[in-house]
């Protein structure tokens, strides 16, 4: 059985060093039957992050034997969290890549995930367009239990629903609900979003957010409470 390529998109901004730990844990700990792509776009010190990724398995971490992964560093944008979003977007289009895991420059992937059931429920179900890995408490959600997902309704009160936490998606999800807004501060682009989608899904309805069954899985945010949105960027 064949699998469609993955790519991991992450916008990242200045923080070297807590990337690369980023993607060495994934490394680490993602799993996937098919190939998977591990894209870095840096919206800031490109060389630094350059020299940092360069590092990756340099004995700080006992990695497993990698198969099937590569990671890519682009020169962002320069022109915001939204741009550079847009930007990953963008090359996974130019490569023909449908399914793509989004995830911040300071999430770590604290234990196994295999994306394998993923892709294919997303390749199954058209109707389903996000799977969302982290963060889901705390949210005022209406969904509809269909196997072992949680789809959530469009209607709920909460406006954030597809969140920039990390999450799978199809390509679908953004040919119907356009892409990213440019031009904002961090969280503005993420409630921009969240408002784009809910908009047009009143209107016109969606591929929906998902929410496995079973979500809880480890996940830590490298930089905690002193990120670049606590900053007001």
């Amino acid at each position: 059985m064949s699998y469609p390529d993955v790519m991991v998109g992450i916008p990242a901004y200045n923080r070297p060093d807590t990337v690369r730990i980023t993607v060495e844990k994934l490394l680490r700990n993602l799993n996937y039957e098919g190939n998977i792509r591990i894209v870095v776009s840096e919206d800031g010190d490109y060389d630094a992050t350059r020299l940092a990724l360069a590092r990756v398995g340099d004995g700080s971490y006992a990695l497993k034997e990698v198969i099937l992964k590569e990671v890519i560093l682009v020169d962002g944008p320069k022109k915001g969290l939204g741009a550079n979003l847009n930007c990953l977007l963008s090359i996974a289009e130019r490569w023909s890549i449908d399914f793509i895991l989004n995830m911040d420059d300071d999430h770590w992937l604290e234990e196994s995930l295999d994306l394998t059931p993923h892709v294919l429920h997303l390749q199954e179900d058209i109707k389903a367009g996000w799977i969302r890995f982290y963060g889901i408490g705390h949210h005022n959600y209406v969904g509809v239990l269909k196997g072992r997902y949680w789809y959530v309704k469009w209607n709920s009160p909460d406006l954030y629903i597809p969140s920039f936490r990390p999450h799978l998606k199809h390509i679908r999800f953004h040919n119907h609900f356009g892409k990213y807004p440019e031009g904002r501060t961090l969280a503005m682009t993420e409630e921009g979003f969240c408002h784009q989608c809910k908009d047009k899904a009143r209107k016109a309805g969606g591929p929906q957010v998902l929410v496995p069954l079973m979500y809880d899985l480890d996940w830590s945010h490298g930089v905690g409470v002193e990120s670049w949105q606590s900053k007001g960027h």
